[in-house]
Parts: structure tokens; sequence; C-alpha cells
């Protein structure tokens, strides 16, 4: 928007010279015919003094965003439409000079709009919390909280504006979260039991059911509702996985996403080929939560150390994934073990030792 008060404020300056001269002819006429009701070469030199002062202010504070700024074009460049348009007469050309001081008008209620989200969002990731408002458009994916929102996201790609509502995590951040869900109980491992135990605990509702074609997964933000693809009950692993992820993105997201977009439907849990910047933050987070749930870090590390001694493994240094046998064989045998115990799968503990440093693997 900076660009566009910068242009429309030169054009509008530029634009004071032509008016003014269509006045003065305007006027000329007048005065030869003795049309002496006719206001528009008068309301002409006006408006063109109006598109002068809105355009210096334009110019002026391009680079500086600000709402009194915008607030000032809105004020300055609607009045000189409606004088424009309430004087419309012999100046023909005056309605097409009241279109434009009108045109700038709203491009500067959009720049006002934009800037206030901006504050918003920096307001949540200071600490703050951002009222949700409820949404009244939809269209295909995306919810709108207004009307005037689905009309600026005409200027502005849906993907900007959700890139700055999802803030960044720290992995401790996203621990705490996960001990909040579980109420601060420690537990050794997570049961498919203690899983739905909590979920309706948190009012999450939980069902299995057709979800998209090639996805595993679905939350619905709007009714707080995860679905799971019901050909995964045949595979436990990569079910527990998902609701996981699932209730990641209840936990961590609905609060901020709610009234913004539909649902989260996920394909593959752990895949984050072909997404946008707010989609990959959607979905590490959601991993990280899973996993920070299923394969907790205490007994994790327990169990890894216990592992090594029986495996003879090294204590006093990670495990290494490289490409010599010796440290393929001992990473694989840790994979198997700790996937039996904590009913995930061998990707997810790879994942998870090497999120704590646990484990290595060449740069």
């Amino acid at each position: 928007m900076k660009i566009w008060r910068l242009i429309s404020g030169i054009l509008s300056m530029v634009s004071f010279l032509i008016i003014t001269f269509q006045s003065c002819a305007t006027g000329v006429v007048n005065v030869l015919e003795d049309n002496n009701h006719d206001t528009s070469d008068v309301a002409g030199f006006f408006v063109a003094l109006g598109l002068l002062v809105a355009g210096t202010v334009a110019t002026i504070l391009w680079k500086n965003v600000s709402k009194g700024g915008d607030i000032s074009l809105i004020v300055i460049y609607g009045l000189t439409a409606l004088l424009g348009f309430v004087n419309l007469g012999t100046f023909s050309d005056l309605a097409i000079w009241s279109s434009w001081a009108l045109f700038c008008a709203i491009m500067a209620g959009v720049a006002l709009y934009l800037h206030s989200q901006e504050q918003a969002s920096d307001e949540y990731e200071s600490g703050y919390a951002v009222p949700q408002m409820p949404s009244v458009v939809f269209d295909g994916y995306i919810y709108y909280t207004s009307v005037i929102d689905y009309f600026y996201s005409l200027f502005y790609s849906s993907d900007l504006r959700l890139d700055k509502k999802i803030p960044f995590y720290s992995n401790e951040q996203i621990q705490k979260q996960v001990d909040l869900f579980l109420n601060w109980k420690k537990y050794i491992k997570i049961s498919n039991e203690i899983l739905k135990f909590y979920i309706i605990r948190q009012n999450i509702l939980l069902c299995n059911e057709t979800v998209s074609p090639g996805f595993l997964g679905r939350y619905d933000f709007y009714n707080n509702k995860i679905s799971i693809a019901e050909d995964l009950q045949n595979d436990e692993h990569r079910y527990r996985f998902t609701l996981a992820h699932e209730i990641g993105h209840a936990v961590l997201h609905r609060k901020l996403l709610k009234g913004l977009i539909a649902s989260a439907d996920d394909d593959d849990v752990l895949s984050l080929k072909d997404c946008s910047k707010w989609e990959r933050r959607l979905e590490i987070q959601a991993n990280l939560f899973a996993s920070y749930l299923l394969v907790p870090k205490a007994p994790l590390y327990n169990l890894y150390m216990e592992v090594k001694r029986k495996l003879n493994i090294n204590d006093y240094v990670p495990l290494y994934l490289d490409e010599q046998p010796c440290n393929i064989e001992d990473c694989y045998k840790m994979f198997y073990v700790l996937s039996k115990i904590f009913n995930v799968s061998k990707e997810v503990i790879k994942y998870r030792l090497k999120n704590e440093k646990l484990l290595l693997t060449p740069e």
C-alpha cells in the first residue's frame, strides 16, 4: 500500500493543474452562456484544491504507515468526492475527478484496515489476546470476518494475512501446551484411551468418517471437531500420530484461526512438501505437539539410555546415523525398540530423537 499511496498522491497533485484549467474553461463558458445557476466550475476548483491537499499528504506520508495519516486521507478524499458529486453540472469531467477522489478514499480505508490487522497480529505475538470476530463470508477454504475483509483479500493474498496470524512457538512453549493439555500429569506411555479421555475433557468432538481423498485427518476449527480417515483404523501408528497431530491444531491454533480458515486437512502429517509459509509453520507446530505428546521427554531419555546399555552402545555420545553399517544397525535397533514401547512409527522415534539431539545426522 505504500507504493499505491505514493502513486495516487503524485497523480492527485498533477490532477490539480488539469482540473483548475478545466474549471476556468467551464467558468468562461458559463459567463458567455449567462449560466449563473451552474456552480460546477467553482466546485471543480475546490475539488482540485482537495486533491492537491490529499496528494501532498499522501506523498509526504507514503513511507510512514500510520492510522492518523490514513484517516486524514479518507476524510480529505471523501469530502472532495462528496463536493464534486453534489455540484455536477456543465463541468462534465467533474464526475470523473470525483470518482477518482472516492476511489482514493476507499483505498485509504483499505490501508487503514490492513494497518489495524498488523497491529492486532503484533499484539498477539507480544502476549495480548486478539478478539475473535464472527465469520460472515465464506469463500471455499477461507473464512472472512466481514464483507470488508473479503474485499481486502482481493488486493492482498490470504497467505500473507495468515502468515501474520500464526506466531512462532519455541519447543519449550509447545511442550508447555502438551503439559497443559494433559493437566500436567506425567505418563510413561500415552495410550489411545488417555488421548480420548483428554479429548473429551477439552470438549473436542472426535469421529471416524470419510475425509477428502488422500487425506488422513481433518481438524474443523469452527466446530472444534477432529475427523480421522476410516482406513487408518488398521494402521495404529499412523492413527495415533494423526490423532495427536489434529489435537495439536486444536490446542495451538483454534483461538488463532477460528473464523479465518475452515479446517486443516492433513495428508502425510510428517511431510511438508508444497506448503505455503503459514501452512508449513502450522504443520511443523502440530507435528512437534504430536511427537511431544506421544513420546514424552523424560521417559524417552530414560529408555534411550537403558536401550543403549542393553545394546552395548556408547553411553557418552549421541547416536550418529550416517552410511556406516555399524551406525545404521545401532540406530535402527534403537528405533525398533522405542517404537514398540511408545507404540509409534520408527519415523516418529527418529524425528523425536533428532529433536532432543539424541540422534545426529550428517549435514
